[in-house]
């Protein structure tokens, strides 16, 4: 029975540092997305802006 409680606890750090590592890249991937989702729509604000702006030039050419 003592062997099996010393397997565990070492076995117990062994799984919980993959877990670990694997939930902090989980979290580090949603950030990112939520960082790129809200930058995505400003650069695509911007890119409208410069596109009406050389249309509205070329007419008035």
């Amino acid at each position: 029975m003592v062997n099996n409680s010393g397997e565990n606890s070492l076995f117990l750090p062994k799984l919980i540092r993959p877990v670990c590592l694997y939930a902090t890249m989980v979290y580090a991937e949603i950030t990112l997305t939520e960082l790129m989702m809200q930058a995505i729509p400003a650069n695509r604000a911007l890119t409208r802006r410069r596109k009406t702006r050389k249309t509205r030039r070329l007419k008035s050419d």
